[in-house]
């Protein structure tokens, strides 16, 4: 079947490079995987075409690239910020094809606060209650700028970032 892969979408006002520089350490680290650094539409090198009018439209651009980088396998999808709103509207509408999905600093609906002190929340219902539930392991890398970690915790804390996510992968195929 392959290597697996992992989608990784940066935030706003970046490009690849961003998450690039930031997960590829944290991930080198996990065989079986093929990672993927898409520029969003509008960023680095890819120019946003007219006919994106919102989210929705991007979420639409998304899922076609990871239909295309993954053929028939379910992929593993990591947002970081603004990357990862999008991340769970891709799960959202497909959740059949994400093994995995992992939040990192999101910025998510209706959420204006994170637990203080503690960086790390999993939860296998993020959505709202008309969407299905992502069916892999989800995690949840939180942040807030008075606590052990804030929005920028793949700068700050890589070593944190890669254990994270190693357990997070490693959670994925134990339930795959």
């Amino acid at each position: 079947m392959g290597r697996r892969p992992v989608l990784v979408l940066h935030g706003a006002g970046v490009d690849h490079r961003e998450t690039e520089a930031c997960f590829e350490p944290a991930l080198e680290g996990i065989s079986g995987l093929r990672r993927v650094y898409p520029d969003l539409p509008g960023m680095g090198r890819t120019p946003a075409p007219a006919s994106l009018r919102g989210a929705d439209d991007v979420v639409d651009t998304l899922l076609d690239l990871a239909d295309e980088v993954s053929g028939e396998q379910a992929y593993l999808l990591v947002g970081h910020s603004a990357g990862a709103y999008l991340a769970l509207g891709m799960a959202t509408r497909r959740p059949e094809r994400v093994a995995g999905l992992a939040l990192v600093c999101p910025l998510l609906p209706g959420v204006r606060d994170v637990p203080e002190r503690r960086p790390v929340v999993a939860a296998g219902d993020l959505g709202d209650a008309s969407a299905p539930p992502c069916p892999g392991p989800t995690a949840v890398v939180a942040g807030r700028r008075d606590s052990t970690v804030g929005h920028a915790l793949p700068h700050e804390k890589p070593d944190l970032l890669r254990a994270l996510l190693t357990d997070w992968v490693q959670r994925v195929e134990r339930a795959g």
